[in-house]
């Protein structure tokens, strides 16, 4: 495997520059505009107690980066002056917060109290985003589609994104998109780590429960060089901490049928169905034992969670079955548009060969009755799908034609049992260190399932999927202008479809003869009666490790920011779609081209063993590793009277494929 140097990463620093994090940077002057050195500045967290010092520069400038995000205090002090005490400053996710701060003559026992107002313009910074706060995600009202509420609902919120509301935002039709860009380019950040998914960059924001966010930032452009794996915006997402105080919420949603009123029409076959149950709840706070461990101002948790559970079923309509007389061979009473009966011609000559001019065939009959198939002539596989186990009678036995009432309870979309949990923990080991964790587990999948036709005749599939999430935060300081941010995230991801029903007999009975065996599909019957057989199965595990790691070097006006970041997204796919073959029928091989009007009927090709097509796939499993080590540096300097420019290193983004 091919490296490339670290001390050569570092220096070509970041692609990642805590991202889950905020900064709190300043000036400190006397009243009259003068800079106050080697005044001590302290910010601190009153929700979780933690708390870091810094003395100004020469030039009275101070910065704190890699803050969780919160509500902070900022007090500063010096000799010969008032003790200057400024409450309520917001720092958000991936956002400088100013703090100017004018120092009066006086004693420091003496205290001026100020409250922390959000300037009206941001001038520490020259990306393009917004944050969405967490009064907002709070307050403002989710649409519950029949799963999960999604996070990525409130991008919509930001000028410049786009997406269907109409559609999932979480799935490939709601995707959104970010100042004009493709879909599927955005780059979705949870606590600092990628976590779009190895397909192809899909979103997928129910990584936690919307309890479970604390704020997220949309970045529409003009973004620093750390965010230079995608060029169509970035989602930043901060997850919620436990703090000294014990807290929860819970939230639920009912829709039901019962509640409702009786339709027009509703009779015997299945309803129309509206239902979910959608549930959410979450609770934080230190960890406490009594006598055991205190963890107030050092060790906390949070906990999250929302389980949804829908059905959705519109009123179905009618389909047709084939009756008895047809599953045996008789065709008597099969008629068309105009009311005659359907003439069946035999493919084949007294012999069993087939007849080579299909305008030489004559009138199907058994024992002189036309229109008839001997029950012998039936081919194996017709006579076990006919069996009334797997495929029933009609409904109304006395119609040949829509005679039964569709039998569809539902459809795959992953939204009919779904649930995701996560809890964090946050450790605040010695002034100078934290760590932070967050686990998170996400699964969807169906009830039982059935199509228009129950059991394994079905023509449907289910979905299913199960996903992990882990991420690891841990800041130590150095020095008070030399700070350390290294992140891990863990992605992993499995998902999968099949077969409805699986049975194994039924499975057997009618598979293609030479077609793989080592799966649960079916090989499939296309008839005018129904499409026998579910065709579908793959499974696609994905997984993403994410590490970074970033050093800020803070020196008077000067913010240097340097590191390294590794992404390795592996995918695979293991896709076994038609690898027991689609056979399709049609009433030509059961027809006579030479004669006017309709002839021939599918069902009685069906019931010969015509096929009028078939079609067959080898199966495959694709597997792919795209691990990237980029670096990039980046510099701040701050000139009097103007706005913060950022300097970017002339390589802006590298990435070094590595070959394992």
């Amino acid at each position: 495997m091919r490296v490339l140097p670290l001390a050569a990463a570092l220096f070509v620093a970041s692609c990642a520059f805590a991202q889950d994090r905020g900064t709190i940077t300043g000036t400190v002057t006397d009243m009259s505009g003068g800079a106050v050195p080697g005044a001590i500045v302290t910010v601190n967290n009153p929700a979780t107690g933690l708390s870091q010092s810094s003395p100004t520069g020469a030039d009275g400038t101070f910065t704190f980066v890699y803050l969780p995000v919160g509500r902070y205090t900022v007090i500063v002090e010096k000799a010969g002056f008032k003790k200057s005490d400024v409450a309520d400053v917001q720092v958000l996710v991936n956002t400088a917060t100013r703090v100017d701060t004018k120092l009066q003559v006086g004693t420091v026992s003496e205290t001026v109290e100020v409250t922390g107002q959000a300037p009206l313009l941001q001038t520490d910074r020259s990306d393009l985003g917004r944050v969405v706060e967490n009064v907002a995600i709070e307050r403002l009202p989710l649409f519950a589609n029949g799963g999960l509420r999604s996070n990525n609902a409130f991008v919509l919120l930001n000028p410049g994104a786009n997406a269907s509301i109409a559609a999932d935002p979480d799935v490939t039709g709601g995707a959104p998109r970010v100042a004009g860009g493709v879909a599927f380019g955005n780059s979705q950040l949870l606590d600092g780590a990628e976590s779009m998914s190895e397909r192809r960059n899909d979103p997928q924001m129910r990584v936690v429960s919307a309890e479970g966010i604390q704020e997220f930032k949309v970045q529409s452009g003009a973004y620093s060089a750390e965010y230079g794996r995608t060029s169509n915006g970035v989602m930043n997402y901060s997850t919620k901490s436990g703090t000294n105080a014990l807290h929860g919420t819970a939230f639920g949603v009912l829709r039901n049928n019962a509640l409702n009123a009786k339709g027009f029409y509703y009779g015997a076959h299945t309803p129309a169905v509206h239902n979910q149950n959608l549930e959410a709840a979450s609770v934080g706070g230190p960890v406490y034992v009594p006598k055991v461990v205190d963890g107030r101002n050092k060790l906390f948790f949070f906990f999250s969670g929302e389980r949804s559970r829908a059905k959705d079923v519109n009123a179905p309509g009618l389909i047709s079955t084939a009756i008895a007389e047809f599953r045996n061979g008789d065709f008597r009473q099969y008629t068309g548009a105009n009311g005659a009966v359907v003439p069946l011609y035999d493919p084949f000559d007294a012999s069993g060969k087939l007849i080579a001019d299909a305008n030489q065939r004559p009138r199907m009959q058994c024992n002189g009755v036309l229109n008839v198939i001997c029950p012998d002539r039936i081919s194996p596989v017709a006579k076990f799908i006919n069996q009334t186990n797997y495929y029933p009678l009609p409904d109304n036995p006395t119609q040949v034609f829509n005679n039964t009432y569709d039998r569809t309870n539902g459809s795959r979309t992953p939204g009919e049992n779904q649930g995701v949990y996560s809890i964090k923990g946050d450790y605040y080991v010695t002034q100078k260190a934290r760590v932070s964790g967050l686990f998170s587990k996400t699964y969807f999948n169906s009830y039982p399932l059935q199509g228009a036709i129950p059991g394994p005749v079905s023509e449907g599939f289910q979905e299913f999927g199960n996903f992990k999430w882990v991420r690891a935060n841990v800041d130590y300081t150095v020095r008070p202008n030399l700070l350390s941010h290294f992140t891990f995230g863990y992605n992993r991801r499995d998902l999968g479809e099949d077969s409805i029903a699986p049975d194994k007999t039924y499975h057997d009975a009618t598979l293609l003869p030479g077609v793989n065996t080592k799966v649960s599909n079916y090989t499939k019957y296309q008839t005018e009666f129904g499409n026998f057989g579910s065709h579908v199965w793959t499974r696609s595990p994905g997984r993403t490790w994410n590490i970074n790691e970033q050093i800020a070097w803070l020196k008077g006006r000067h913010n240097v920011k340097f590191g390294f970041a590794y992404l390795r997204p592996n995918y695979a796919r293991n896709d076994c779609n038609n690898c027991a073959g689609i056979v399709s029928t049609s009433s030509a091989s059961t027809g006579n081209p030479g004669i006017s009007g309709t002839t021939g009927i599918g069902y009685a090709s069906f019931l010969l063993g015509l096929a009028s097509s078939a079609t067959f796939s080898f199966g495959a499993n694709i597997k792919l590793r795209v691990p990237q080590l980029c670096g990039i540096r980046a510099g701040r300097h701050q000139a009097d009277e103007q706005a913060d420019r950022e300097c970017r290193a002339a390589l802006r983004s590298s990435v070094y494929p590595l070959r394992a």
